[in-house]
């Protein structure tokens, strides 16, 4: 007799289809909302809030921002690259009845019911 693994009905990664969707697009996409004509996202940030601002008080407290949010462009990057390595460590379809199956999409679509925001959630 052959593989009980590989006799057992095949079904849809979902959990895969997730991961590539924040890899490639959810995690790129916010990354880049947070600059505006390729300005770093410190930057963005600290003009958008310190908009009108005219203090000395302002601007030390505007510096202080700039210099705590400078990691943001680092920490998507370093999201995108841990996405993508649990991506690929993925296959394609999995046994029927996986968590990764049709089990993670119904486990997505309450989430989504619920009002919270899905995301990829490591097993």
């Amino acid at each position: 007799m052959g593989d009980e693994e590989t006799e057992r009905p095949r079904e849809n990664n979902f959990y895969l289809d997730h991961l590539e969707e924040w890899h490639g697009t959810v995690l790129p996409n916010c990354r880049e909302t947070l600059s505006e004509n390729g300005a770093a996202p410190e930057q963005t940030v600290a003009t958008k809030v310190a908009a009108g601002w005219v203090c000395t008080e302002a601007d030390t407290w505007i510096a202080e921002l700039h210099e705590v949010c400078s990691g943001v462009t680092g920490a998507f990057d370093d999201a995108i690259a841990t996405v993508g390595s649990a991506k690929n460590g993925q296959d394609a379809t999995v046994p029927a009845d996986h968590e990764h199956g049709l089990a993670y999409q119904r486990a997505q679509q309450r989430i989504q019911g619920s009002g919270r925001r899905p995301g990829p959630t490591p097993y």
